[in-house]
């Protein structure tokens, strides 16, 4: 098994808020699991896929592991294997196809909840949006950059924000951060109004939300192939319109699991080893 610490913590540009990210990587899957829960009962925020698995992703492009070719440590396994795998890695001819993934999540913004979660859950999925986004638009240009803070430079750099709208994503980032903890938080929704607005800037096209009714929230995630990532995020919905309260309890811990939820372990064991299932892995990891 290797065992890869990356992200903020790792690069020294974290706060208060941020994750302590690692990757693990091994082809027994029960003890992956294991080992998963081991180190999220030490404090980190785990990723874990099969060698397969991570093979197939660097052999196409995958941003994800272009953070962890760039800025990953090991800190447990074989470092031949370690080097074995992240060695093939190379960018994407294209990363059009990524950003349009990530525009098609935004039909789920017109079956908000009414409730104070509902919005930060749209929140939620905004903030993440737009750094996807952005990293693509500067993966295009030859610059892999993963950090919030250059990320956000950089794209005021190229004018794809101002700086008053850095300041407005940084913000968010740290409401991501608190919401996914599951801190009780307050938000208006002129914040997310506001990040709706720098998403539509972005993309050159408006990006706007609806509230929905009980029904139409209920039935949202039979709409989406079981097992994807905007089905998980349609689960979420619904528990926030029920305020994550203890009923959803399954529900609630594929939420804080997204990348087991929407993998071929998780519950609907439905992605396969296909083009769109890399890049689905990338946008549930948040690159």
């Amino acid at each position: 098994m290797l065992a890869v610490e990356f992200g903020s913590r790792k690069r020294g540009d974290f706060n208060m808020s941020s994750d302590k990210d690692m990757l693990l990587i091994g082809s027994n899957l029960q003890e992956l699991f294991k080992e998963k829960e081991k180190r999220k009962n030490a404090g980190h925020s785990v990723t874990c896929m099969t060698t397969n698995k991570a093979k197939y992703m660097v052999n196409h492009g995958s941003l994800f592991f272009k953070h962890i070719v760039d800025e990953g440590s090991l800190v447990e396994g074989n470092k031949e294997e370690y080097k074995g795998i992240i060695s093939g890695w190379e960018p994407s001819l294209n990363y059009q196809g990524e950003i349009d993934g990530n525009v098609d999540l935004f039909e789920i913004l017109s079956y908000l909840p009414k409730t104070a979660q509902g919005i930060l859950a749209a929140t939620d999925i905004a903030t993440i949006s737009i750094r996807n986004i952005l990293i693509r638009k500067l993966a295009s240009l030859g610059l892999y950059i993963f950090s919030w803070e250059q990320v956000s430079s950089t794209a005021v750099n190229f004018n794809f924000i101002d700086f008053n709208e850095k300041i407005i994503l940084l913000h968010a980032r740290q409401i991501k951060n608190y919401y996914r903890q599951g801190y009780d938080i307050q938000l208006s929704i002129f914040f997310l109004e506001r990040l709706l607005g720098i998403l539509g800037k972005i993309l050159g096209n408006k990006i706007g939300f609806n509230f929905a009714n009980k029904k139409e929230i209920i039935k949202l995630h039979e709409k989406f192939t079981n097992g994807s990532y905007k089905q998980l995020r349609a689960i979420e919905l619904l528990c926030a319109y029920y305020g994550f309260d203890s009923s959803p309890a399954q529900f609630i811990s594929w939420i804080r699991d997204p990348n087991y939820f929407c993998t071929i372990n998780g519950p609907n064991k439905s992605i396969n080893l296909t083009r769109n299932s890399s890049a689905n892995f990338d946008v549930i990891l948040g690159y």
